[in-house]
């Protein structure tokens, strides 16, 4: 009942003229100081130099500084960029998001780019979408954290998505782009044999049967399927 209310009343000329007044005040206070750390930080993305980069993470770590900048667009890219940037450094990525292009714009260009790739693959069903994408990685050097995110954030069935690029990089052999696919499967549906399968699978085909079995005995109840892979491997 209460968010009836709610719903009701951001329709109302009271609620309109309330949220001008914020965004006056926002600007007020902040709009100009944005248009600096826009800048500043355009230039340490030109830069790529690691100091330039360090700073650009000790920026986007402050928490003052998001929960003030983060519901502007421009910024509002910025974190994302620097979010994706935060996993690959984690995942010892040697290319990453700051390198695929020489500016915030082109950067950002190429996030659009990919949102729309895997929505083509998405909603248009289009066989060309799978080409696309796979072009598109091979020649911007999209890494498997780069592809998660934007599958987290523009993706709408998720699942879907994930079990469709999994097949997608099977074919192609690209496992570490498979394998980054159906572990965030795994987050997302947790103890799914079928999932947990798919991952054992992988990690045996590749020689790993140490994880292979790992995979396996997260399964509580296990089927035929699960004990196929590991009569196929041996754990």
């Amino acid at each position: 009942m209460e968010s009836q209310k709610e719903w009701a009343y951001m329709h109302t000329e009271e609620y309109i003229q309330e949220k001008e007044k914020k965004e006056q005040e926002w600007n007020r206070q902040n709009k100009e100081q944005e248009k600096i750390y826009l800048m500043q930080i355009d230039k340490k993305i030109q830069a790529g130099s690691t100091e330039a980069r360090e700073e650009l993470l000790r920026l986007f770590r402050n928490k003052d500084f998001i929960e003030t900048y983060k519901s502007k667009t421009q910024m509002a890219y910025l974190i994302v960029i620097m979010q994706i940037y935060e996993r690959e450094i984690q995942a010892d990525e040697k290319v990453t998001i700051l390198d695929i292009g020489k500016s915030t714009e082109e950067i950002k260009s190429k996030l659009i780019q990919l949102k729309f790739i895997l929505w083509k693959i998405e909603f248009a069903k289009d066989e060309h979408g799978k080409e696309l994408l796979l072009d598109f990685i091979r020649s911007n050097w999209i890494t498997p954290d780069m592809l998660q995110y934007m599958v987290h954030t523009a993706v709408a069935d998720k699942g879907g998505m994930l079990l469709e690029l999994t097949d997608i990089f099977m074919e192609q052999n690209m496992f570490r782009y498979a394998f980054r696919m159906l572990e965030y499967l795994d987050e997302l549906s947790p103890g799914n044999e079928t999932v947990l399968c798919m991952l054992a699978d992988l990690c045996g085909s590749v020689g790993n049967n140490q994880r292979a079995k790992e995979y396996l005995e997260k399964i509580e109840t296990p089927g035929r399927l699960a004990e196929g892979i590991r009569r196929k491997y041996g754990c």
